[in-house]
């Protein structure tokens, strides 16, 4: 798989569409305004030529460009770029707040935008702590879903994330 690649950071993939390339990290910023948005101080900014596109192989038969096949490109190019969640990294920012405390922060988020701590940042440390409570759960609930979690810790729920891309 073809790609190209900007800047360093966390990964960000940029996947494209029908007609485009990854020519757009190739473009020098002040001759595109879509390449002028892109983060690319703050990121490892990688662009792909999706299969069938560029400089990326183009098998002949349709049939070997089903969402599995899209799936199966990405994983094996995210693990060539070994971009994967420092094992134990997260549970170690968790042990700074007790079980409720992290359960509210992630359960009662009230962002719209995408979830990004700053650099240097745990997202835990990002999360704000609510005051009060939503009417839709109770201080009871939180500590129920709390006292599991002091029982089993966090790592099995992060661990999904963290095969996602296996």
């Amino acid at each position: 798989m073809h790609i190209a690649e900007q800047g360093s950071g966390p990964l960000l993939l940029l996947l494209h569409g029908f007609p485009e390339l990854s020519f757009i990290l190739m473009v020098p910023p002040d001759h595109s305004p879509c390449r002028q948005r892109l983060p690319c101080r703050r990121f490892h900014v990688v662009a792909p030529d999706m299969r069938g596109y560029g400089d990326t192989d183009s098998p002949p038969h349709h049939s070997s460009y089903t969402y599995f096949h899209l799936i199966g490109d990405i994983v094996g190019l995210l693990d060539d770029l070994n971009e994967q969640q420092e094992p134990g990294r997260a549970e170690k920012a968790f042990g700074r707040y007790d079980c409720s405390t992290v359960i509210k922060k992630f359960l009662l988020i009230d962002k719209d935008d995408p979830l990004i701590a700053p650099p240097g940042v745990e997202i835990i440390d990002f999360l704000h702590t609510p005051s009060s409570l939503p009417s839709w759960i109770s201080e009871e609930e939180i500590q129920f879903f709390a006292q599991k979690f002091e029982e089993t810790g966090f790592t099995g729920g992060l661990n999904y994330y963290r095969a996602m891309y296996l």
